[in-house]
């Protein structure tokens, strides 16, 4: 359900900060509440590295949090140094809109379904 321009937003947001420009980037995607998380990944020889992850279980406004995410997966992740300009071109971004949850009895209560591809 995440979009190209859930990503770039995040990208612009992240950019602005970077620059250190205090000006309102705007979505320009509809309004609506998810949870979610944003990802940040380098490239690396064989796959991407992860850079920084953060995000909430909660529905929330998707714009409003989108930017929150935005700048705590990159600056606030505590497994990470903060995410530094020169690593603006390489950066990688993921949107993750969780949809679809079930009841589950305990932590242990899944099943992996294989991928269709």
């Amino acid at each position: 359900m995440a979009t190209e321009a859930h990503c770039i937003f995040c990208f612009d947001v992240l950019t602005s900060k970077l620059d250190d420009k205090t000006h309102d980037i705007s979505a320009t995607f509809a309004p609506a509440k998810y949870p979610l998380f944003v990802t940040w990944k380098l490239p690396d020889e064989h796959d991407q590295v992860l850079r920084g992850c953060i995000g909430t279980f909660q529905n929330v406004n998707l714009a409003t949090h989108l930017k929150e995410y935005s700048i705590l997966s990159a600056f606030e992740d505590s497994r990470f140094d903060p995410i530094e300009k020169h690593e603006l071109p390489h950066l990688i971004n993921c949107v993750s809109l969780l949809t679809n949850f079930e009841k589950a009895d305990n932590y242990l209560d899944w099943k992996h379904q294989k991928s269709s591809a």
